[in-house]
């Protein structure tokens, strides 16, 4: 079976989907622990891709497992492109943080999977650099922990996981 296009292309020709010219994986299996009530920078959650051409796209995808020692407690992410906040976050309103993602554990033993996509436009060919931010809802020995729960305990119930960033450059047609 051949898809069509409006254009007259076909799925087989690339019309209308793009290409990928060039990846950057970057996979974290390691344990890292994070604190604080403000956004600050996740230790080996960066990576950095150099466009071949200023209007070619980034696919940015981050992957992770992270969990709290606080339970019930809310932890936020955002995506930095060169140290300033990208666009793929929440509105700001009142004192509500800006976040491409939040998410709870109910207890100590538990993590959650998030994942955050987005399509950026950098609009250069200088390397470009994504890094994940963490900050917790609240402080006072709270710690945040990426690869798995917090308790990180020795057994056979509380897995480590595997992280990942994905850097995709796309030439639109």
């Amino acid at each position: 079976m051949t898809i069509n296009f409006g254009d007259g292309t076909t799925i087989a020709s690339g019309g209308a989907l793009g290409k990928i010219v060039q990846h950057q994986k970057t996979e974290i299996t390691g344990i890292s622990v994070h604190s604080g009530t403000s956004y600050s920078d996740m230790s080996g959650y960066s990576d950095t891709i150099t466009p071949s051409s200023s209007s070619n796209l980034i696919f940015v995808q981050f992957n992770l497992n992270a969990g709290c020692n606080n339970n019930g407690n809310r932890i936020g992410l955002r995506v930095l492109r060169d140290g300033n906040n990208v666009s793929f976050r929440g509105d700001a309103s009142g004192s509500r943080q800006q976040c491409a993602a939040m998410f709870a554990v109910s207890s100590a033993s538990d993590s959650r999977n998030t994942t955050i996509q987005f399509i950026d436009n950098p609009g250069t060919t200088s390397a470009v650099s994504y890094q994940l931010q963490m900050y917790s809802q609240v402080g006072g020995g709270t710690n945040m922990t990426a690869g798995g729960c917090s308790t990180d305990s020795n057994n056979s119930f509380e897995g480590r996981t595997a992280s990942s960033i994905i850097l995709m450059e796309i030439a639109p047609n």
